[in-house]
């Protein structure tokens, strides 16, 4: 399976673990990926294997918002009572050991291209699904209008899925 891109860094999804073996927990339901909900600073892990304590991830690509909080990547930092850094989220880009371990390094080659798409004339939330060669992107667009950029480390296509307005979206 691989994940959308953030930068460089695979998006940390609900159920993935920690390095001391935690399991995360996302709190929203809004944004998924290959049906598991995103996770994001601030959603809490399960007690950690190591200390006996609960975890908070607090790191992420603070430049991207999921519905008011940053979005937790690969290696995003949770504090629990371990060290300060010693406990992380592992966002693999396979659900195999083998495979995260081969395709490790595909995290560390930055994205070279990018796409962003405006809903012109869109003053509400529209929810939306984009489809890559890389996975499928589900989301809401901003106020203004805008998706979630879209970045893979080649070139591929895209193709916006679906656009509907919903009853969260719309103003009474």
């Amino acid at each position: 399976m691989q994940r959308p891109n953030l930068f460089g860094k695979s998006i940390a999804l609900n159920g993935d673990k920690t390095s001391t073996g935690a399991t995360c927990i996302a709190t929203i339901q809004q944004v998924t990926c290959y049906g598991n909900s995103a996770l994001r600073v601030g959603d809490p892990t399960t007690t950690c294997p190591q200390c006996g304590k609960l975890g908070i991830i607090i790191t992420g690509e603070d430049r991207i918002n999921n519905h008011g909080k940053i979005q937790a990547v690969h290696h995003s930092i949770v504090q629990c009572g371990c060290s300060l850094g010693s406990n992380f989220v592992i966002a693999a880009t396979s659900k195999k050991s083998s495979d995260h371990i081969s395709n490790s390094l595909v995290n560390l080659i930055p994205a070279l291209f990018s796409q962003k798409f405006i809903l012109k004339d869109a003053n509400n939330s529209i929810a939306y699904g984009i489809k890559t060669a890389s996975g499928f992107i589900e989301g809401m667009s901003k106020q203004n209008g805008e998706l979630e950029l879209v970045e893979t480390p080649q070139e591929e296509n895209i193709e916006v899925i679906y656009l509907f307005q919903t009853r969260i979206g719309t103003k009474k």
